[in-house]
């Protein structure tokens, strides 16, 4: 009986009882920089008497219920913190157990693109999506707008303005940025009063002789 093998418990909650679909990252993540919210999946692995490994997400007020252990709270953390935390918090109920605990999916969330976009409205997107990803989500941007002063409106941040044109330019990821829950993107016209003469103009009727 001491040789024999142990047994794997599978627990599947929640949404990621689905097909999970990975990610496509432009890099790898940086668990020094990642910040952890709502809609993240973990696989937690626990090595004890009996192997248990298991899916779960960071529910809606950021808690990731672990079974078995209990809740913790850590939305808002960076990814390496979290992990710290949820494997002290496990050990404290399996000692000596090997554990592990690994991102596995990134959430998604919406952000509102206001202005001169062709769909102006909420867009989808992942927690690592950049700002042009997320233009071409909602069809782009409009034939008059201004590229080099998108406004970016955070919360509990100060706003920031944004050089398309500079990213283009230049390659500068900071004139291209990650956007943030909650963010709202304002893309001004390069001459407000432009798309008023345009449909003006269009209205003029011509006469041929």
């Amino acid at each position: 009986f001491e040789n024999r093998a142990k047994e794997k418990t599978v627990i599947e909650l929640g949404p990621d009882k689905l097909e999970i679909m990975p990610p496509v990252l432009e890099q790898v993540i940086d668990p020094n920089e990642y910040i952890v919210g709502p809609g993240d999946i973990f696989a937690v692995n626990i090595d004890a008497m009996e192997n248990m490994y298991f899916n779960v997400t960071v529910g809606p007020t950021g808690d990731l219920l672990i079974p078995g252990v209990g809740s913790e709270k850590i939305s808002g953390l960076i990814l390496i913190t979290a992990i710290d935390i949820l494997t002290h918090r496990i050990s404290e109920t399996f000692q000596n157990a090997r554990i592990d605990i690994s991102l596995i999916n990134i959430r998604t969330f919406k952000v509102q693109i206001t202005g001169a976009v062709n769909n102006p409205g909420f867009a989808k997107i992942s927690a690592l999506t950049r700002l042009d990803e997320a233009i071409e989500v909602i069809g782009g941007l409009h034939r008059y707008a201004n590229e080099k002063e998108i406004l970016i409106k955070r919360k509990s941040e100060n706003s920031i303005i944004i050089s398309l044109v500079n990213y283009i330019n230049t390659g500068s990821l900071n004139d291209n940025p990650i956007l943030k829950e909650g963010d709202l993107v304002s893309v001004p016209y390069i001459d407000e009063n432009k798309e008023q003469i345009y449909d003006t103009f269009k209205k003029i009727p011509v006469i041929v002789t």
